[in-house]
């Protein structure tokens, strides 16, 4: 897979520094309120299992997801995992599923340019297009989690939401400029309480967003395992949360209970 810590891609300081910055400034911290809770489960790339596999996960709880999509892996492999096809895309969105932008070239924002990053947005926007005319994507999220304050308000006018990969802390306050994000990955196992996030986010009516990868009974560092997110979702139905994509989940918690 293709997510990794900034600690393994060898950040100049400058670059850590930046990085720090783009994900604790607030850029339009809002309340997030709704009448239930909602969880938000995510899948960045993103490999087919997370579609065949997840889409019926989800569909037994009566949840639809958002999943990233960067145009770079469409109709390839990584590691022997296959990723997504053009006729996942339509089959997605024809299920109420709801896709989002990865870029085209799944690139950090904090290594590239501003202006290459913003190409590989447009492009990736018209990869899409080209498969689903008039499709629009909402929400964006950074590939590897990195991100630029620069990039957050370059993106604010194109994307309703930005997501990035810190873990939630409060569930009943939100950016859209840079939604916390739980991983849900074999490689951090044990170290998300996701049955009291979910809780909390009952009980709040506060906004939870995990993301993950792939789906695989022998997962990748960056998968996970089909039954632990069965159980997440099953454990999140019966707290009587919605498990809505991205950004119906925005307009939902912006509007109120």
């Amino acid at each position: 897979m293709c997510q990794v810590d900034e600690t393994d891609m060898g950040l100049s300081l400058l670059q850590r520094i930046e990085y720090r910055a783009g994900t604790v400034l607030p850029l339009s911290a809002r309340t997030a309120r709704s009448r239930r809770g909602i969880l938000s489960v995510t899948f960045d790339d993103f490999p087919r299992s997370a579609w065949q596999v997840g889409g019926e996960l989800l569909g037994a709880v009566d949840g639809r997801a958002t999943y990233y999509v960067a145009g770079r892996f469409h109709d390839t492999a990584v590691d022997g995992a296959p990723y997504f096809t053009s006729r996942d895309l339509i089959d997605l969105v024809a299920a109420g599923h709801e896709l989002g932008c990865h870029s085209f070239d799944h690139q950090s924002a904090l290594k590239v340019r501003l202006s290459s990053y913003m190409a590989s947005v447009r492009r990736n926007a018209d990869f899409v297009s080209s498969i689903l005319p008039g499709y629009h994507l909402r929400s964006h999220a950074f590939p590897y989690g990195q991100v630029r304050v620069a990039n957050r308000l370059a993106l604010r006018g194109k994307f309703a939401a930005q997501r990035g990969i810190e873990t939630p802390r409060k569930l009943d306050r939100f950016d859209p400029t840079h939604l916390r994000a739980g991983a849900l990955e074999a490689r951090r196992e044990g170290q998300i309480d996701w049955p009291r996030l979910i809780e909390e986010a009952a009980r709040s009516g506060g906004w939870l967003v995990l993301f993950t990868h792939g789906l695989r009974s022998r997962p990748s560092p960056y998968d996970a395992q089909p039954k632990v997110l069965e159980g997440i979702l099953r454990r999140a139905q019966n707290e009587g949360l919605e498990i809505l994509p991205v950004g119906e989940a925005l307009d939902r918690v912006q509007a109120g209970p």
